[in-house]
């Protein structure tokens, strides 16, 4: 199918809404077919034609579906271009636009908005207002409420009550896989929203027999740094026995954090965080700051580090 979309002049026929399905296809089954998905981009490109104002929506018949499908070909890494993706979120703008947005639709925008950190504050509360009016949650499996967590985080939209329906959507048993629990504590952390039934969950789930093993330098030191200024807050402490299970799990961490493949594996970043996270609850693991000095002091080592770390 790529070699016939391929062939002299074919994808010149395409028309908005096959770019739209054609990307969308490939990205979903994860086929990284570069070839194809530049012709998909110059054809979308050669459809926009010069008037970057309006875009090629009004103009070329593109639904919403259509725009969602291209925001999660554009946000899967396949496709990328500047102004493809500020045009997506100007569509997306639109009065009207995210009304009919299924549950689907707006877990790509929060990929794109994942992926490409898009900063624009009106799409984000669009979004987020949506998300909790509709009750859209229920149709989130976890892929989709984690990118929704990271795109909030990274933009920092503070929104204590969309972060809330997002926990109570997380907490049933067995809900995460291993792969997004140090996201998920990063999110949180990073918005400064405490919720002590997720983080004892979190706490919990992440001490579980498997969770840590699979776990890399950057995940474990965002996980230290995470769960330190969860159980920091001056605001709103968690309990006693929250606290418990985040003191626990940093003692665990920081045995995994011992090992060879995650030590020699620390960048600048994750050992300010790991040291910020154990100095900040005031967990001394003389072992781990040893090590961790060894690891800064490697040749050529501090010249990574910038003014924050």
């Amino acid at each position: 199918l790529a070699e016939r979309t391929l062939e002299h002049g074919f994808l010149f026929t395409f028309t908005a809404q096959g770019v739209a399905y054609t990307a969308w296809a490939f990205a979903r089954l994860g086929i990284p077919y570069k070839p194809l998905m530049s012709g998909l981009l110059e054809q979308a490109l050669r459809l926009c034609g010069s008037d970057k104002k309006e875009g090629w929506w009004a103009n070329k018949g593109l639904t919403e579906q259509d725009v969602s499908f291209l925001a999660w070909a554009f946000a899967t890494g396949l496709m990328n271009n500047e102004d493809m993706v500020a045009w997506l979120s100007q569509r997306t703008l639109q009065d009207g636009f995210l009304s009919s947005y299924t549950t689907r639709d707006i877990a790509n925008a929060a990929l794109v908005l994942d992926i490409h950190e898009i900063r624009t504050e009106a799409l984000i509360a669009i979004f987020a207002n949506l998300t909790v009016k509709e009750d859209s949650l229920s149709g989130f499996n976890t892929d989709d409420i984690v990118h929704t967590l990271l795109a909030c985080a990274r933009i920092k939209m503070h929104n204590p009550v969309l972060m809330s329906s997002l926990a109570q959507q997380m907490l049933p048993a067995g809900f995460w896989s291993y792969l997004h629990l140090a996201d998920t504590a990063w999110a949180y952390a990073t918005l400064g929203i405490t919720n002590g039934g997720l983080i004892a969950a979190l706490a919990e789930r992440t001490l579980h027999d498997g969770a840590l093993s699979s776990f890399n330098a950057q995940d474990v030191a965002k996980t230290a740094w995470a769960f330190a200024k969860l159980g920091s807050q001056n605001e709103a402490r968690p309990s006693s026995r929250t606290l418990h299970k985040i003191f626990l799990l940093m003692n665990t961490l920081a045995e995994r954090m011992l090992q060879e493949d995650i030590l020699s594996s620390l960048n600048a970043q994750d050992v300010a965080y790991t040291a910020w996270g154990y100095a900040t609850l005031g967990i001394k693991k003389e072992t781990l700051m040893a090590r961790l000095a060894e690891r800064t002091l490697e040749y050529g080592f501090v010249s990574t580090f910038n003014v924050r770390d």
